[in-house]
């Protein structure tokens, strides 16, 4: 398939070659429209062909999908004109459930690997454009059940990331705190602790933000915050607890400071 795009690529710009010095008696005999089209369907191959073997490979399916969606005109050769009713209905419930994954904003939750690995175990079963009609509608209910799932996880998130004046960071922190063996905090009493934690730290912060940039330092100046807010809130934690709290708020400041450059 590469050696055919580089051929049909080579032999439009001998036609441009050809053109631009006035041969027009050698133009008249390549058909550069034909050539055109032939390269377009040849690109779309090749296009579906990485999909095909990067879908089992890749952790970013969803992305993946986007761009399949964006580039590739699928052709599916298994059904009839009469039932592309349910290809397109089954590219459209594909679209909406590839933008309802990655409108999540916590994709370490185990929940969110769970759906994506469901996505997954979907597309590695078979080439997307071998797809009959029967399974087509088999995967757009499976898709329509996947995407209700997420949406829910979705409206949960976004109804915690309110708690945390939209700071998606906190979000995570609290989830990350919950799923961990930190059984004597409630969710409500954790969201004020959490919350005055951020204030302290986003203070520090404003002052000098390079404190981000030296981890060791960092580190050192969220301990104490985190100790004396649990005392505060009557929280008893253990010095293992105050530490892996002390990593999660670290990690998710850190990366924010990589994303903002």
């Amino acid at each position: 398939m590469y050696d055919i795009r580089k051929s049909l690529e080579d032999y439009k710009v001998l036609y441009n070659i050809i053109r631009t010095y006035g041969y027009e008696d050698l133009t008249d005999k390549i058909d550069i429209c034909k050539v055109s089209k032939l390269l377009n369907e040849v690109k779309n191959r090749i296009n579906i062909l990485n999909l095909t073997e990067n879908l089992n490979k890749s952790e970013n399916i969803a992305g993946l999908l986007g761009m399949a969606l964006d580039k590739i005109e699928f052709n599916f050769t298994k059904i009839s004109e009469s039932e592309l009713i349910i290809a397109d209905k089954f590219r459209e419930t594909l679209e909406k459930t590839r933008i309802e994954l990655e409108r999540d904003f916590d994709k370490k939750d185990p929940e969110f690997v769970s759906l994506y690995e469901e996505l997954k175990r979907i597309f590695s079963k078979k080439n997307i454009e071998e797809l009959t009609s029967n399974e087509m509608q088999g995967n757009i209910l499976s898709l329509e059940k996947l995407r209700v799932e997420i949406k829910k996880k979705n409206s949960t998130n976004e109804k915690l990331i309110l708690k945390y004046e939209n700071d998606i960071k906190f979000m995570r922190i609290h989830k990350r705190i919950k799923e961990s063996n930190i059984e004597n905090i409630n969710d409500f009493d954790l969201n004020k602790m959490l919350l005055n934690i951020k204030h302290k730290v986003d203070e520090k912060l404003i002052k000098n933000y390079k404190l981000i940039d030296n981890r060791h330092f960092f580190y050192g100046s969220i301990t104490p915050i985190i100790a004396k807010t649990s005392i505060d809130y009557n929280v008893i934690l253990t010095i293992d607890q105050i530490q892996f709290i002390t990593n999660k708020i670290l990690e998710e400041y850190v990366e924010e400071r990589k994303i903002a450059g």
